[in-house]
């Protein structure tokens, strides 16, 4: 299931390891949990999370992708600037019950561009393919990929 359920099953002794996603590792490491890896050491270059539409939806509601995209991408410049750095963790404390200490290192993890680059996306298509999941819209990364709400948003 999603992180915040896999971290909830980890606390009542359901399971025992997962994959968690911030807030949650850290909140796990807060609760006495141990890091074993990050999922950049088992899986060098996966992308740790992304946020994606379908392309029928993005189509009839393009005004609010670009929007969303240049609101994220003001956020992402505002959180990266040294100065802001104290206020965007206790911003990420208070929305998350992390400490803040914590919350600032989770800015230490952002991805330096939004931008969505096929060799990010070959990895993870390749697991499915290996298992015979092959999606939708067949193994071509470039299918997926439509760098133009991006390219919108930073104009």
């Amino acid at each position: 299931g999603a992180t915040g359920y896999r971290l909830e099953s980890m606390e009542k002794g359901e399971t025992f390891a997962g994959v968690l996603n911030p807030p949650w590792n850290a909140r796990a490491e807060e609760a006495g949990m141990r890091l074993i890896a990050r999922h950049s050491d088992v899986v060098p270059g996966y992308p740790g999370g992304v946020i994606a539409v379908s392309r029928p939806w993005s189509e009839a509601n393009r005004g609010i992708v670009v929007g969303f995209l240049r609101a994220l991408l003001d956020a992402a410049r505002w959180a990266a600037d040294p100065s802001q750095r104290s206020a965007a963790a206790a911003l990420v404390a208070s929305a998350t019950d992390l400490n803040e200490e914590r919350a600032a290192r989770a800015f230490d993890d952002m991805p330096d561009s939004l931008r969505p680059e096929p060799e990010t996306f070959a990895i993870p298509l390749e697991i499915r393919l290996r298992f015979g999941l092959t999606p939708p819209h067949g193994p071509d990364i470039a299918s997926y990929l439509d760098h133009s709400y991006l390219e919108e948003a930073q104009a």
